[in-house]
């Protein structure tokens, strides 16, 4: 099920627990941004007992064992690791000269729920504006790119360059403004609406995608296999 707006509660000044593997860290003082009905809390400013008073302060999210509770509608960033073990040159990059890795709409696939649909965001609004543009022109719609605003900025979403990934590839939320970043419901469901489209369409031998995405999904069926 797709969740595109989220609803948080803030609660200042709170006592948290942060469990990574075995370890407990204590934090207390914090600012806590919780997801009613989903486990995930984004903290921030946390002042905790167990860091150097020179590291001063520091974020976190909490996560369940080693692997996040991912949230569709929000924006994340995906490891190194995951590019790497896919080698599937068509995607894009995720770096580029040292700069920050991009961050992607994630989308749950309705098949098996621990994969998930990666949407890339670009911030090359003119560029894909009139890729959108002669689309519509030459076939009276189009599927693979959406336009709409990411943290009130013009954006294109690029479902022609979407690929599937499970929740250990990645890396960590998104968070603009101390929350986590959502998508704004009515470019949410035309995301969800076109993706669902084109995989359609690519069962039926229509490819409207960059990358192998049937490659790369049987690669996370086998990862999530090998891991039980």
């Amino acid at each position: 099920m797709f969740f595109p707006l989220l609803i948080y509660n803030k609660h200042e000044n709170v006592t948290a627990y942060q469990r990574r593997g075995i370890e407990i860290t204590w934090c207390e003082n914090v600012t806590a941004y919780q997801r009613r009905g989903i486990e995930i809390t984004w903290c921030e400013n946390v002042v905790s007992p167990h860091l150097h008073p020179e590291m001063g302060t520091w974020n976190f999210y909490e996560e369940r064992g080693d692997i996040m509770d991912i949230i569709e509608g929000c924006f994340y960033h995906i490891s190194d690791k995951f590019f790497l073990e896919v080698n599937e040159p068509s995607l894009m990059a995720n770096k580029e000269d040292g700069n920050y890795r991009p961050h992607y709409l994630a989308i749950r696939d309705t098949l098996n729920t621990e994969i998930f649909w990666m949407i890339p965001v670009s911030s090359k609004y003119t560029k894909f504006a009139a890729l959108y543009d002669k689309q519509i022109k030459k076939y009276g719609l189009c599927t693979k790119i959406v336009l709409g605003k990411c943290d009130g900025k013009d954006a294109a979403y690029l479902i022609q360059n979407a690929f599937p990934v499970t929740a250990d590839f990645f890396d960590h939320i998104h968070i603009s403004n101390g929350v986590p970043l959502t998508v704004h419901e009515g470019t949410g469901k035309t995301i969800v609406k076109n993706l669902k489209n084109n995989l359609r369409l690519q069962k039926k031998g229509i490819n409207l995608f960059f990358s192998d995405i049937d490659r790369i999904y049987q690669l996370m069926v086998k990862h999530l296999e090998d891991k039980k």
